[in-house]
């Protein structure tokens, strides 16, 4: 199927989808659970995730790779914002050179 990257690929999938929300004024909450595209975490999403997990207590999260990764590789169960800033710290680069991003979820 051509340009299915934006179908496969968990980033795009997350941006289209928030894009989609944002141009149709549909909260996107009732369509995913409660997500967060974390680049480093010294980005503003990273500070939201953290402020998010303080303010809601105990959950398990979804970390999954925002790119170049598909049939699960790499999805991670968190417990605890410890837990996420270790998969963080990691600064793994993709084949491509850049920096891996993660689509931190909330698990329903």
């Amino acid at each position: 199927m051509s340009n299915n990257y934006n179908l496969s690929d968990k980033k795009a999938l997350y941006w289209n989808l928030k894009h989609y929300c944002e141009a149709n004024d549909v909260d996107l909450g009732k369509l995913i659970p409660k997500t967060f595209h974390v680049k480093t975490s010294n980005d503003s999403e990273y500070n939201h995730l953290h402020t998010y997990i303080k303010s809601e207590g105990k959950k398990i999260w979804i970390v999954k790779p925002g790119e170049l990764s598909n049939r699960g590789n790499g999805i991670q169960v968190c417990r605890s914002l410890k837990e996420i800033d270790t998969i963080l710290m990691q600064e793994e680069i993709q084949k491509n050179g850049k920096p891996r991003t993660y689509i931190i979820q909330e698990y329903i």
